[in-house]
């Protein structure tokens, strides 16, 4: 496009001289004619520049989205990749479904980016109340038809391990108050009524907690660590 521009203010440069040479009367109007094309020329130019910078930074911009989503899609398979040997070996002596674990923690954590993972290796947002071993932090909870924030004190522990470990004995020994709460979970036959048997026995308040565990099974492929 810039030679296509020089091209034309050449030819028509030249063209403005061959009219001089013929037309010797109009010398004044050609010279006011050049002058006109050569500064149609130089806009022609400056507009090709913005263009070029402008189609230049929306490439840097789409090159710089896709590798920020490459990079969060890694971070992401990297945390199933630490998670999943250790949810293996811990559930399968508890029967519980490695890929339904696998993406509970993915899923409460966002994948390991949560300050109470990174800082506290809780993956499941468990509360408790000793002073000796919690944490006080902000949280999201459904109630009453929609989302608040409110603060509460949650586990705190050593390792991933330990948070995995201490997550599969809630649904093996239930709650203080029911020690068959999570009974319809420890029976499911397949990693999907798995996950619906935590709505049914009340292991979390979002209303679409089982269908986001069985799309993230579905999206990374986690029934291969059952």
């Amino acid at each position: 496009m810039f030679w296509s521009a020089f091209g034309l203010a050449f030819f028509l440069n030249r063209g403005a001289k061959f009219v001089a040479r013929k037309y010797t009367n109009q010398k004044k109007l050609v010279k006011y004619l050049k002058l006109f094309l050569v500064a149609l020329s130089l806009i022609v130019l400056v507009a090709f520049g913005f263009y070029l910078k402008e189609r230049h930074d929306e490439d840097v911009a789409i090159r710089q989205a896709e590798l920020a989503k490459q990079k969060i899609l890694q971070q992401k398979l990297d945390f199933i990749n630490e998670v999943a040997p250790i949810a293996q070996k811990i559930n399968k002596q508890y029967g519980i479904y490695a890929s339904v674990t696998i993406a509970q923690a993915a899923l409460e954590s966002d994948f390991g980016r949560s300050v109470l993972a990174a800082k506290y290796h809780n993956l499941f947002g468990v509360k408790g109340s000793d002073l000796s071993n919690t944490k006080e932090l902000e949280t999201k909870e459904y109630l009453n038809g929609s989302w608040v924030t409110i603060k509460d004190r949650f586990r705190v522990y050593s390792s991933i391990e330990e948070s995995i470990t201490d997550h599969s004995l809630l649904f093996v020994n239930g709650t203080t108050w029911n020690n068959n709460q999570y009974e319809h979970v420890l029976a499911a036959d397949s990693p999907a009524s798995a996950a619906k048997a935590l709505e049914q026995d009340g292991y979390a308040t979002d209303p679409t907690y089982a269908q986001k565990l069985i799309e993230l099974i579905k999206q990374y492929n986690l029934t291969k660590y059952d």
